[in-house]
Formats: C-alpha cells, sequence, structure tokens
C-alpha cells in the first residue's frame, strides 16, 4: 500500500478531516491533501509523530512503499554523512584556529620581550602625545634624543605575526634647523635610514655618524 493511502485511510478511521488531520501536525489542509494524493511525503519527523498519534509502527504505515522507504533511507544517510562532514570541518576550523593562537602568542611573546628587554638596557622618559599615544623618549645629548612608540602586537584576529611598524626616530635640533633621522624602514643599512622623510646624504653620514651608529644599535636591540 502506498503511504498516501495509508494516511488517507488512518484519517477516516479516525473520523477526521483534512483540516482536523492538518491541525494536529500543524501543516496546512493543502499539505495533507498532497500528501493522501502522493504529491509529497512528510517528512520523517512528521512521520514519526503520526506514528505514536496513532499508534501505528513506522514499519506497518511504510510497507509497501519501497519509493518512501528509499527517499526516508537516503535522507537518513545523507543526514549521518552531513554530521560527519560538519564534525570534521568543525575540528579542522578549531585545530587551525588553535595552531595560529600558539603561533600569534610565541609571536607576541617574542615580540614584546624582545622590545622590553631592548628597552630596558636605555634610559628613558614615557610622553603622552594626542596623536600617536606613549612615546618613549631617549636622550643623546641636550640637542638631541631619540624616540620610539609604545609598541604591542596587533590583536589575534588581525593576522599579524609582528608589529606593525618598527621605528626608532632621533631629532637633532640646532639653532637654526631640526634634523629627524627615521629607522621606520631600516634594512640593517645607514643607505635605508632617512633624514627629513629623504635620503640620507653622504654629509649627514659623516656628520652624525655618532648619532646613526647609536641609533641602528638601538633599533637593533629593540626589534632584532
Amino acid at each position: 500500500m502506498e503511504l498516501g493511502q495509508t494516511i488517507k485511510d488512518i484519517r477516516k478511521e479516525k473520523n477526521l478531516t483534512q483540516n482536523d488531520f492538518a491541525e494536529l501536525f500543524h501543516v496546512t489542509r493543502q499539505t495533507v491533501s498532497n500528501w493522501e494524493n502522493e504529491k509529497s511525503y512528510p517528512d520523517l519527523i512528521t512521520l514519526v509523530n503520526i506514528s505514536d498519534k496513532f499508534d501505528i509502527s513506522l514499519d506497518t504505515m511504510l510497507k509497501g512503499d519501497t519509493k518512501v522507504t528509499k527517499q526516508m533511507n537516503k535522507a537518513i544517510k545523507w543526514g549521518k554523512w552531513s554530521k560527519k562532514i560538519l564534525l570534521s570541518a568543525a575540528a579542522v576550523i578549531a585545530a587551525v584556529s588553535l595552531s595560529r593562537l600558539c603561533i600569534w602568542g610565541y609571536n607576541k611573546s617574542k615580540s614584546e620581550g624582545k622590545f622590553s628587554a631592548g628597552l630596558s638596557k636605555y634610559s628613558y622618559e614615557v610622553v603622552n602625545t594626542v596623536t600617536d599615544g606613549n612615546i618613549y623618549k631617549i636622550p643623546y645629548d641636550e640637542n638631541t634624543y631619540f624616540t620610539l612608540p609604545d609598541q604591542s602586537m596587533p590583536s589575534y584576529l588581525s593576522f599579524a605575526t609582528d608589529f606593525r611598524v618598527k621605528d626608532v626616530d632621533c631629532c637633532i635640533e640646532s639653532d637654526d634647523n631640526q634634523l629627524i633621522l627615521c629607522w621606520a624602514a631600516y634594512d640593517g643599512t645607514v643607505d635605508s635610514i632617512q633624514a627629513n622623510s629623504a635620503k640620507i646624504t653622504n654629509e649627514q653620514k659623516s656628520q652624525y655618524a655618532d648619532v646613526i651608529e647609536y641609533g641602528c644599535e638601538l633599533y637593533r636591540e629593540v626589534y632584532r
């Protein structure tokens, strides 16, 4: 017997209209009509509810309807595979996230530890600025001082593995001029140091050789 006919027989045996049957299982009358005319089928949960409501086993309801049985088996198998796939995907995501968290934590500890240890070798004062937050000011002589930003590792969600910008600035003041040396793009060579946002000249290299060497050493101490 087809499932649609079985549902129809159950309904009539209980003296229920299609509207009555629909209200029992929270569907529309048209849905019940479609079930009985084999245009659609109840889902597994609804079938279980019908079975429980009228004390009829699922085996009895589905007996002889191979089409519905195959669909139900396919849905059950797909549900099991979907669950396995979701669990596997969740496990992979968790493993990747944990791995990345460990790498981020290691890099954070390494970079911030290096910065703090290097900075502790110098005498400095903390200066608060409106735009850049705290900076560390390291005096060199009465006319010259170095500054470093208050470095901290970007958040875990930023996917960063180091400080966003590694820089050391030096301000050299004179009666008629102010020279700013910057190690923002320092690659270990003097030529990578900028003077007032321009390439450092040979004359400046010679004139400020001691200051430049001090800055290079400071950069190595806090960043490398």
